[in-house]
């Protein structure tokens, strides 16, 4: 979190909001803004005091740039758990800037049995809910599977007993650090398999997953941080009943980085016990007629450039698979794809 922030006001030095020519008095925070617990609905106001001449402000969520969010004060009405997170402000002037402390939100939701060690995890078992737990003091053990980065750590567990069959889907989204989420079946560290694992599906650097489950079947659900320290979890869970499961897929689409002008397809393979249909999107948008197995160019523009996905849909849900982009490199670089750092 630390070298993001770091970064963004290297960024804005470089960008030429903060002038080479030093003429303002450099900010110093005098009062940074304080965490809050509140209830669902209520609305919260963050605010910062500074000192320094012609400031400008940026707000950040989980260390995020915040679209818009360019004042003193931060006001969020009608919070919701998924609004909980860290917040904190960066102060500039062409004489430097300076970040606050992070204040967390908190939305008051029921406490889960998360625990430290695999051994001590408690169990839950409701259709759909959400609560907090903390990560703030948490370790890891020898065994801990290491989710989506070896980096991973500061874990903890708890267990969640599927009511009926169906599709469930299990998020972060509110946590106040960047979290990886892993679901597992299981009954010890050295016997765990992978049922879903995800880092970054939610937003602000939280995660969400979507998994078939089994009726009576326990699923080991693992929390862990790439945050140095963790912090407050916030996970929400729902179950939706039906007997169409979702597709198993046998290959997916990938990054592709190729040259102007070259020939491309991205492509899915699947097996589904139900009949699905398929659409592919570009951008967010739904490509007409792109209904197959596979997408496929003979020549690339830059028109084709961005992100695609493809959905998969039933009478019961529509379900995506992770988006993939298409990149041109003009030396011919095709194992590398670019990533922006921030908004």
């Amino acid at each position: 979190m630390k070298a993001k922030i770091n970064l963004l006001i290297s960024t804005l030095v470089l960008t030429g909001v903060l002038t080479c020519a030093a003429t303002s008095t450099a900010p110093s925070i005098t009062v940074s803004p304080m965490s809050q617990t509140v209830l669902s609905g209520n609305s919260v106001i963050f605010s910062v005091t500074a000192t320094g001449t012609s400031l400008q402000y940026q707000w950040t969520y989980n260390g995020d740039i915040i679209p818009g969010a360019t004042s003193p004060t931060l006001s969020l009405n009608n919070v919701t758990a998924q609004s909980c997170g860290a917040y904190q402000v960066i102060v500039f002037n062409d004489g430097g800037g300076v970040k606050s402390a992070r204040a967390t939100l908190q939305v008051i939701t029921p406490l889960l049995p998360f625990a430290d060690n695999f051994a001590n995890r408690g169990s839950i078992s409701a259709v759909s809910g959400s609560g907090y737990g903390t990560s703030l003091t948490a370790t890891t053990e020898a065994n801990d599977p290491k989710p989506c980065n070896p980096r991973v750590g500061r874990s903890v567990w708890l267990t969640w007993v599927a009511p009926a069959s169906g599709v469930a889907h299990f998020d972060t989204i509110g946590s106040a650090f960047d979290t990886v989420l892993g679901v597992y079946t299981g009954t010890a560290l050295t016997n765990l398999v992978a049922v879903a694992t995800d880092d970054d599906s939610g937003e602000y650097h939280t995660s969400y997953v979507t998994f078939n489950v089994t009726a009576g079947t326990a699923y080991q659900i693992y929390v862990g941080s790439l945050d140095q320290n963790g912090g407050t979890i916030l996970m929400s869970w729902d179950l939706l009943v039906t007997t169409y499961s979702l597709p198993t897929i046998t290959s997916r689409p990938t990054n592709l980085t190729t040259l102007p002008g070259a020939a491309a397809s991205l492509c899915v393979q699947y097996t589904s016990s139900k009949t699905l249909t398929l659409q592919w999107y570009h951008n967010g948008v739904a490509i007409p007629n792109a209904t197959g197995t596979c997408l496929s160019w003979t020549k690339l523009t830059e028109a084709d450039l961005g992100t695609y996905q493809v959905a998969f849909a039933c009478p019961a849900w529509t379900w995506f698979v992770d988006p993939v982009e298409i990149q041109f490199n003009s030396a011919g670089i095709t194992t590398a794809c670019a990533r922006n750092k921030l908004f």
